[in-house]
């Protein structure tokens, strides 16, 4: 608007420490911008600190970019470009008071003050880094709890810019959203969880545990301390309860999975119920293989399944059974290895 030829971006600064600070003179007109190593005890009291941002006419920008000189340092300094400005006689014109008189007046360099350095603070410290990050952080939690989100304790939560939260979904302390991850509505989500790139359906319950690269579909409960590994697919209203780890598989709706298992490149159907211990031993020194494990098949307690190998529907394995074999549909399987002790005739046979 103001047909300038370089605006910067400057910010009043409670603490300037580390800024190049801005120069004027009596009448506010911009003199320099000083680096801070450079600076004189009496510019350094300047709370006024160049911020970085530029927008430059780019046809003058061009045409002094190698006029720059090395400094002491052995730097370029992108702010001498403001100083070559002022010394071409350009740079003492008051500021345009309205958009009107810019516009009858052409300013080589003119600024835009900030209040503060939340929007444009520079990054050099690993504590700065923790500033900024604190700012960013504080945002997102405005504007989720500001949706309908309730977090317990704020502070303690973390998030990446791209999470999306549904409404009335309650985050507890110690939550970690990374990713492009979304929660959808009425979720509890915590204490200690952390979810990553996954999407979760409507009503789920995640406590104490990691979500990685996974889909859960409607009213899943998972955890305390259980691991979804990348490549899951859960559906609704399956249970997996405590140290329970699930990787590259499928689990159909109804699947109940309470304690301490492993699941690896597993397709479970509906409403099967795999025990406490129970683990698929996928891989074999070099490759992963697959298991199935059919619709309303029950897995005892410490059952192995040794696999490429397939449980049918409505099948049964023993406590402890090692199973090598596949094992047809309504039948119930036991020992180590496992051997047929019982099939259900159908009411045909």
């Amino acid at each position: 608007q103001s047909r300038a030829q370089l605006t910067m971006l400057t910010c009043i600064a409670p603490d300037p420490s580390g800024y190049g600070r801005v120069v004027r003179d009596a009448n506010q007109n911009l003199l320099a911008v000083v680096e801070e190593r450079a600076a004189t005890l009496v510019q350094r009291a300047i709370s006024e600190v160049n911020s970085g941002v530029y927008v430059f006419q780019s046809g003058w920008l061009w045409s002094h970019l190698n006029d720059l000189q090395l400094n002491a340092q052995g730097e370029y300094y992108l702010t001498d470009l403001i100083s070559m400005a002022i010394s071409e006689g350009r740079g003492n014109v008051p500021q345009p008071s309205t958009i009107a008189a810019a516009r009858r007046v052409q300013t080589p360099v003119i600024t835009y003050t900030l209040d503060g350095l939340d929007e444009a603070m520079g990054i050099n410290t690993k504590i700065q880094l923790s500033q900024a990050e604190s700012i960013v952080q504080s945002r997102l939690r405005r504007q989720w709890m500001g949706a309908g989100v309730t977090m317990l304790m704020p502070d303690s939560v973390y998030m990446g810019v791209d999470v999306q939260i549904g409404a009335d979904t309650v985050i507890y302390p110690g939550v970690v959203l990374e990713g492009k991850t979304y929660i959808d509505a009425a979720c509890t989500i915590g204490p200690n969880a952390h979810i990553i790139d996954s999407r979760v359906g409507e009503g789920c319950r995640i406590i104490s545990s990691t979500v990685e690269g996974s889909i859960l579909e409607e009213r899943v409960t998972l955890g305390p301390y259980s691991h979804l590994r990348p490549g899951t697919q859960v559906n609704s209203d399956v249970h997996l309860g405590n140290f329970v780890e699930v990787k590259n598989s499928t689990l159909e709706s109804g699947v109940q999975a309470g304690h301490f298992s492993y699941l690896g490149d597993a397709q479970v159907g509906e409403n099967a119920n795999i025990g406490a211990g129970a683990v698929t031993a996928n891989y074999d020194g070099e490759k992963k293989n697959p298991t199935t494990i059919g619709k309303d098949a029950f897995i005892g307690v410490g059952t192995m399944l040794r696999a490429p190998i397939e449980i049918g529907e409505g099948a049964t394995t023993g406590a402890g059974s090692v199973v090598l074999k596949d094992v047809p549909p309504q039948t119930t399987v036991a020992g180590v290895p496992a051997r047929v002790i019982n099939k259900l005739l159908s009411t045909e046979e």
